[in-house]
């Protein structure tokens, strides 16, 4: 029906312990062609072989083929990789494709890797995710999205797909909010950092940073 929105092309970048569980997501609900790639190349293999998903070969071929790209990676220096790297995901985008970023990095490399990303025509879409691998594969995440509306809007039957909680700031910035802080001072200005680090620790004890 002519009526209805194109359906989105999607692919994920980092197939770790929290990454696979989001494309399992992807994959058993609306996106049964979803892409996927790795840096170490027996990881997508190994998925694809186990549970489907199209594996390709670099970041560029990705982009050349979807819509929407979705990273979970441990780094901001692993992010900036694939987007500008070898066979960089920058270059091979069509006008208008979204780089959407789960991974919780670093906040002000972020922005500028925004920056840099709208020199080619792509839109970065900040959407650090919080919560378990198993959360991620139950589609029960904390998405706090930053990001043009425009991008957000486009992004929105993938973001719906992964999270329970989806919510909005203002635009990208150098400074997350947390989803279990207070919102209003001081207490946001006290406890954000806390909990952020609280997260991390927890991330790094359960893996959920280790992506490779």
């Amino acid at each position: 029906m002519s009526g209805l929105p194109a359906k989105l092309s999607v692919g994920v970048i980092g197939i770790g312990a929290f990454g696979s569980k989001i494309a399992l997501r992807l994959l058993w609900t609306d996106f049964p062609g979803l892409q996927i790639y790795d840096c170490d190349d027996l990881t997508p293999r190994f998925f694809a072989n186990n549970y489907g998903g199209l594996n390709v070969g670099s970041p560029k071929m990705m982009a050349q083929n979807c819509d929407v790209i979705i990273t979970a990676l441990p780094s901001a220096a692993q992010l900036r990789e694939v987007c500008f790297g070898w066979q960089g995901l920058a270059t091979g985008f069509k006008t208008g494709g979204i780089v959407l970023d789960v991974g919780l990095t670093d906040p002000l490399e972020t922005v500028a890797l925004a920056k840099e990303l709208e020199t080619h025509g792509v839109t970065l879409v900040d959407a650090p995710a919080f919560g378990t691998p198993d959360d991620a594969k139950e589609g029960k995440l904390t998405l706090l999205v930053g990001g043009s509306d425009a991008a957000v809007e486009r992004c929105r039957p993938v973001l719906d797909k992964l999270g329970s909680r989806v919510k909005g700031v203002k635009a990208l910035a150098p400074t997350r909010p947390h989803p279990s802080a207070p919102d209003t001072p001081p207490g946001d200005l006290l406890m954000g950092p806390v909990v952020g680090l609280f997260d991390r620790l927890r991330d790094a004890a359960s893996k959920r940073g280790t992506q490779h």
